[in-house]
This record gives structure tokens, C-alpha cells and sequence, in this order.
């Protein structure tokens, strides 16, 4: 009986000790100007039981011309039948509109940013957004203005207003500021200087990010997270980057490609590579992530970042970005933030 109550003790003491598996979410970002849904897109949906989608609804930039900021690459939709899914609209607000755009018409744009979006959605048939999310990597000369700007959407439209955070925000709030935002979604990715020389991939580094994750202080926003799965070429021209090639394939290079490295491709004679003309002598650095890469990352996070629920927003959902990385792959991903 004794041996029972001690065995019945134990049982009972680990049950109560042990954490039940964390809540993640796997969600997408839409980030193309015509929205369409292929097969293989639709088959990740359904696979891993995708909710909702982050799509850019367009984009706002300061035209120096006119002296104001005005919308760009706006959405638009290629067909009509979409899987049962909650599309959240994302804009993406360059700095330097933040930066010029008088204080006084902050609201303003918050109102057109609205109102655009409000249409855009009645028009595709979509049901009217409770949530948008701002993509801006505010500066401390922006800061004021585009935390004005979320706190007006905020109050004055009764949304759930969401805001992309990168490391070097995540790092030093102190310095950048904390946005008054409903919760943030940290870029982990996109961290390497692209014009630096001795840079090998500038999406994802995990010496990098190992610098900015470790031993942080809890930031003071809920936080989502945002992994990439694109790849793209570093166009170089005399030493400067003009251009960023998405998802270049090794079968998609041409016979003018030569080999410099493993990554590094120099350009021996001048040719149209797709709708743009590369000059002899130019180089290109390929820049791609991985599937162990993206693990490592996420033990990172895992171990950094303090959370109970996540949605884990892949960037993003296209066909030749998905051909890299199988369902199961983005589950095992999942699995890691769970435990």
C-alpha cells in the first residue's frame, strides 16, 4: 500500500509539473498586387490548417512632386473563389512618408488608408477587416508620427491594429520606441547589410540573429512572429546593389552565368534575364534559406521570446518560394515553437 500511495505520488506530481504544448498558428503573408490561389498555394492551406492571411493591400510612398503621400502597387484580384479565410489587409508605409508628412494630416491618411482599404475588401467580396496590420521600419526622426498614426486607427476605427517590428526595434526599444499598436510581428529576417562585401546572406544570418534574440529584456508588445521562405539575387554594378531577382533558380541561370563561389555569380557577357538587362561584368550573390537554417532559427526564438500562443506567419505563400520546403517541413517548424 505504501509503495502504491509513493508510485500514485509521483504520477500525480509530474502530471501537475508538465506544460501542456503551446498554441502556434501557421499563417501566411500575400504579398504580390494580383491576388490569385494556385493548387499548391491552396494545398498548404488546407495541409496545415491555415485561418488567415496577411495580404498587402498596396503600398504608401512620399511623392516629392506633389508633396504628399499617395498609394502604390495596389491590390487587385485575379479570381473570385477563395478557401474560408480571414484576409487581414497589410500596408506597407515607406519611412521617409512618415518622416515628411505634416503632423497635422496623420489622421488624415489614416482615414484614406481606411477607406481605400474598406472599398478594396466590399469590392472582392471579403467580410470587412476587424484587423490591419502597418508595415513601417520607423526611425527615431518617424517614430512620432507613426505611432500617431496607429493610435489614430486605433481609437477612430476600432481595429486590432498590428505592427511589423524589426530586430534592431525589438533590441533596443529604449532607443526606437515601442508602438502603441494591439501587438507587433518580429521580422526574423532581412537582417544583413546587402552592400556589404563579406556579406553571405542577408535574409537570414543566425550569427545575426543569435546577437539580436539572445538575452533580451521582454518587450513591452505581444509579439507575433515572421520567418522567410523566399529567396532572391543581389544584382551588383560596379559595386553597388541596383537590384534584388526573386527566386532565382540554379535552372534558371543562363549560360552567361559564371561560378565565383558557391553563391557569387559573375556576369560574362550582356543579356535580358527576364524583363531585366544584365551588363558584362556584373556580379549577382544568390541568397536563400533552409530548412535546418530555419530550425536553429526558431530554437532561437523559442528560447528568447516569452508567449503562450503565436501565430508563426510565413514570408510568404508563392509557388516557387513553397517549392523549397515541404508541408511537413513548415510543421516540424511549427512543433518546435509548440514544445
Amino acid at each position: 500500500m505504501g509503495k502504491y500511495f509513493v508510485f500514485l505520488l509521483i504520477f500525480i506530481l509530474l502530471c501537475c509539473t508538465s506544460s501542456p504544448p503551446k498554441k502556434v498558428d501557421i499563417v501566411f503573408y500575400y504579398w504580390q498586387s494580383r491576388f490569385s490561389l494556385d493548387s499548391l498555394e491552396n494545398h498548404y492551406l488546407k495541409v496545415l490548417n491555415t485561418q488567415k492571411i496577411y495580404v498587402k493591400a498596396f503600398d504608401v510612398d512620399w511623392d516629392e512632386h506633389e508633396k504628399k503621400a499617395l498609394p502604390l502597387s495596389e491590390l487587385t484580384l485575379n479570381n473570385s473563389w477563395f478557401p474560408p479565410l480571414e484576409f487581414i489587409p497589410t500596408v506597407f508605409i515607406t519611412n521617409r512618408t512618415m518622416i515628411h508628412l505634416p503632423a497635422e494630416k496623420i489622421e488624415a491618411l489614416g482615414d484614406q488608408i481606411m477607406r481605400k482599404i474598406q472599398l478594396k475588401w466590399k469590392v472582392f467580396n471579403w467580410a470587412s477587416p476587424k484587423e490591419i496590420q502597418l508595415d513601417c521600419d520607423w526611425s527615431s526622426q518617424s517614430r512620432r508620427n507613426y505611432f500617431h498614426l496607429i493610435d489614430h486607427l486605433r481609437k477612430r476605427h476600432n481595429l486590432q491594429v498590428t505592427t511589423t517590428v524589426r530586430l534592431h526595434q525589438f533590441k533596443y526599444p529604449l532607443d526606437t520606441g515601442v508602438p502603441p499598436a494591439d501587438q507587433g510581428i518580429l521580422m526574423v529576417y532581412n537582417m544583413g547589410d546587402l552592400n556589404d562585401p563579406h556579406e553571405k546572406n542577408s535574409i537570414l544570418n543566425l550569427k545575426t540573429a543569435a546577437q539580436y534574440l539572445n538575452n533580451v529584456p521582454k518587450y513591452p508588445l505581444k509579439l507575433q512572429v515572421a520567418l522567410p521562405l523566399f529567396s532572391w539575387g543581389v544584382l551588383k554594378r560596379r559595386g553597388k546593389v541596383i537590384a534584388l531577382i526573386p527566386q532565382i533558380k540554379e535552372k534558371a541561370r543562363s549560360v552567361y552565368f559564371r561560378s565565383l563561389s558557391e553563391t557569387d555569380f559573375l556576369i560574362t557577357k550582356s543579356h535580358y534575364f527576364g524583363e531585366l538587362y544584365l551588363y558584362e561584368g556584373d556580379q549577382l550573390r544568390q541568397e536563400r534559406v533552409n530548412i535546418k537554417e530555419l530550425k536553429e532559427t526558431v530554437r532561437l526564438i523559442r528560447g528568447n521570446l516569452d508567449y503562450d500562443s503565436l501565430e508563426l506567419c510565413f514570408y510568404h505563400l508563392d509557388q516557387d518560394a513553397l517549392e523549397d520546403f515541404s508541408t511537413q517541413d513548415l510543421k516540424d517548424i511549427q512543433a518546435i515553437l509548440q514544445d
